[in-house]
């Protein structure tokens, strides 16, 4: 049988084993979903045209935009790389020249959405809404060409929540648990697939995890930039200094908690955490602008602690999804129609909602990392 939600946090530790009925919508939607996609691939089998007053090249080592329109010959490029290409270029400015990014936020955008909305039977829907939108790519004008035109962020996103709420156990807003294996991460004794109602410690943990991940990666980009332009004094001094620092920090939030006496006494707190500080204080010295370079270190600890705070989002917004879904099947008294309604407002407005949050980590916290 399904479970199902209970606004009380504290009563969702039971898991019962899914229904016949999981595995036949599963079945359902999932010929439907490949039915789709074979019209779409039929429909980009050739290529597709993005016209824009700017796109960023992807097939260089360099960002280079230009105006004009340009010519996809896959269909991969054409609904998976094309939205993350019109979500870079609309921050990055057209003086950008470094390591293309796209590919990371292909990867990343659709990943952290996933987690914010994970529930199979909405990503399902999510990922067949999407590959009808970009069946009609190019035949509707006005304001919907803007959802067309992004059919492949939808199908990407909804793909990503599938598979999160197959790990996280969500169908419809009931608790299943369907994955038949576990994941033990290590760093942070956390043991997927587990509920975030029933373990927000778990849940803050792996957070954090992907907060480090993400940012990491962004302080690696700024990195390989310096190098690249030749920037060797601030590549070392600064990117990856500061990349040191906050794998040091990330690593010691893990290990000494909150004690404070750990974090006085571990060696760690000297050489992943001093230690980086004053290399980037040595390096404004170097510079000639010793100022600059205490204010840069000063700016990189809080910016670390604000920018990782900032992915506990995450955990909110996850929550208050598995709460709504839970509030209309109680609503509902086993009503289709409620359900129905409940769903369709789940999918739009709290949809739109988890995607702009999603944007926003990509943007303010990632970019800031390797765009000046």
């Amino acid at each position: 049988m399904l479970t199902k939600p209970l606004i009380n946090p504290i009563s969702l530790s039971e898991y019962e084993a899914p229904s016949f009925a999981v595995y036949y919508y599963l079945i359902v939607f999932t010929l439907f979903l490949v039915y789709i996609l074979l019209l779409c691939v039929n429909h980009y089998s050739h290529y597709a045209y993005y016209d824009g007053n700017g796109v960023a090249e992807l097939y260089d080592h360099k960002i280079h935009a230009f105006p004009g329109t340009y010519k996809f010959s896959s269909f991969f490029r054409t609904w998976i790389i094309t939205p993350s290409l019109k979500l870079s270029s609309s921050y990055l400015n057209f003086g950008y020249h470094g390591f293309n990014p796209v590919p990371m936020l292909t990867f990343f955008l659709p990943l952290i959405f996933g987690i914010m909305f994970a529930d199979i039977g909405h990503g399902l829907i999510l990922m067949e809404f999407g590959l009808l939108m970009m069946l009609f790519n190019g035949r509707v004008n006005g304001m919907l060409s803007y959802i067309t035109d992004n059919g492949g962020v939808l199908f990407t996103c909804g793909l990503s929540s599938t598979i999160m709420g197959m790990i996280f156990g969500e169908f419809f807003g009931y608790h299943v648990n369907i994955l038949p294996i576990k994941l033990f991460i290590p760093l942070i004794n956390v043991t997927l697939p587990f509920s975030f109602m029933d373990n927000i410690m778990a849940a803050i943990k792996l957070c954090i995890l992907i907060a480090a991940i993400h940012l990491s990666s962004g302080m690696l980009i700024d990195f390989v930039n310096k190098v690249w332009s030749g920037e060797y004094l601030k590549a070392f001094t600064f990117s990856f200094a500061r990349l040191w620092f906050y794998i040091g920090f990330i690593i010691s939030i893990f290990m000494n908690k909150l004690d404070i006496q750990a974090w006085i006494y571990n060696p760690l707190t000297t050489f992943g955490i001093v230690l980086p500080l004053m290399i980037m204080c040595v390096g404004g010295l170097l510079s000639g602008d010793p100022v600059d370079g205490f204010i840069v270190t000063f700016e990189t600890a809080i910016e670390s602690l604000s920018h990782t705070i900032s992915y506990l989002r995450i955990l909110a917004l996850a929550l208050i999804h598995s709460l709504l879904s839970g509030i209309f099947i109680d609503l509902s008294g086993g009503n289709p129609f409620v359900l129905l309604v409940g769903t369709i407002l789940i999918l739009v407005l709290e949809g739109l909602i988890v995607f702009i949050h999603t944007v926003r980590l990509m943007w303010v916290e990632w970019f800031s990392k390797f765009v000046h």
